[in-house]
């Protein structure tokens, strides 16, 4: 009845292993009860519509996912005209509201109660959506409730998720590709015009740079296991502060994963080499951060997509193994573990156990640091 993606495993009180159905977690029972009030209200409709004819547009991932798309976005926007479109999501509304867009933000939908859940959907129902666009690259369940909404149109990316869409609406779905990122993103600007150009999808972000003397450090990933322990990446850092003793690291992320890392970094650090930015910036000041750096160095995240997008200088820590998506540029170093490589350093932190990542040789950092710099 329920594939393996659908069981979480847990441990009885006498240490063996059962498997739980996902469904049962406390958050997803919440947001079924949540959905099927949403469903009951729903008959509450507005006679008044914003415009005849407006384009939904989600975005229910991450920051980076959301940053790569700016010029599928775009392409949608030459297309339908940008005052047509409406942006939902949840992580990227800063940067979509400084590119002009109209945004409805949202949180974790999983997490919502029927009150917020039902001002989302008043935002919604001022418009008169005729098609929508689900632009995530990995879809889940949290953005179903918009099976109660009356589209004449829906394109998605395929997903195993996506059979209660066949079975609504007339859907498009878009193939995913090969592993390259924008290849990805092609595959649906494809669909919205089919004489697009591959240029045309290459992301851009409209902000003023101008170089500074500094490094930016993005210390955040999606999950820890796409970090390295703080004293792998201080290795690293201070191979930098040996070669150039007076550079400066602008540190940044945001959450508490972030503060906790940058707690232990700075024990193996000099301080006068660091700024902490760590949970104080907006999303729009860390780009802008990024965006005046010498160089980027980070770990597979949203910030190294946005590097990524201003075309800086990139040594992107990452495991192969892990790294599904990537991009290809003469600008970007990866520094990952070959996998003939031994165990080079003991690592004790048990919240950082990637061992692709903490196994990664110094002097595999070295040869990339000295090929951008």
């Amino acid at each position: 009845m329920f594939g393996r993606e659908n069981l979480k495993i847990r441990k009885t009180s006498g240490g063996e292993n059962v498997k739980k159905p996902v469904w049962l977690k406390k958050a997803i029972i919440k947001h079924n009860i949540v959905k099927l009030t949403f469903k009951c209200f729903y008959f509450f409709k507005s006679d008044k519509k914003l415009g005849e004819n407006n384009i939904l547009v989600t975005q229910l991932d991450g920051i980076g996912d959301g940053v790569i798309r700016l010029g599928l976005l775009k392409i949608l926007a030459e297309k339908y005209g940008k005052e047509n479109i409406v942006v939902l999501t949840k992580n990227c509304y800063e940067i979509l509201e400084m590119e002009g867009y109209k945004v409805i933000k949202c949180e974790n939908l999983f997490h919502l109660n029927i009150f917020k859940l039902m001002k989302i959907y008043e935002q919604l129902k001022k418009y008169n959506f005729k098609k929508l666009y689900m632009f995530e690259f990995h879809r889940d369940k949290e953005g179903d409730f918009l099976l109660n909404f009356n589209f004449d149109k829906v394109y998605a990316y395929e997903s195993s998720d996506i059979e209660k869409w066949k079975k609504r609406f007339d859907i498009k779905l878009i193939p995913k590709g090969n592993n390259k990122i924008l290849e990805t993103v092609y595959n649906f600007a494809k669909e919205i015009n089919g004489n697009v150009k591959r240029d045309a999808i290459k992301p851009k972000l409209h902000i003023p740079t101008k170089e500074s003397d500094y490094i930016a450090v993005g210390i955040g990933a999606g999950a820890d296991n796409r970090v390295t322990a703080p004293e792998v990446l201080t290795e690293f850092l201070n191979y930098i502060v040996n070669d150039q003793p007076n550079v400066k690291f602008h540190i940044l992320g945001n959450g508490k994963n972030q503060e906790k890392y940058y707690q232990k970094l700075e024990k193996y650090i000099d301080n006068k080499n660091i700024i902490n930015f760590v949970g104080k910036l907006n999303l729009v000041e860390t780009v802008k951060q990024i965006a005046e750096a010498k160089l980027y160095i980070g770990f597979d995240s949203g910030l190294y997509n946005i590097a990524y997008v201003l075309d800086k200088k990139i040594l992107a820590i990452v495991s192969l193994e892990s790294q599904v998506f990537h991009h290809e540029s003469p600008k970007i170093g990866l520094v990952y573990k070959k996998p003939d490589s031994g165990q080079v350093r003991n690592i004790n932190d048990k919240a950082y156990t990637n061992e692709n990542l903490n196994q990664i040789p110094l002097e595999r950092f070295i040869e990339k640091y000295n090929l951008l710099k």
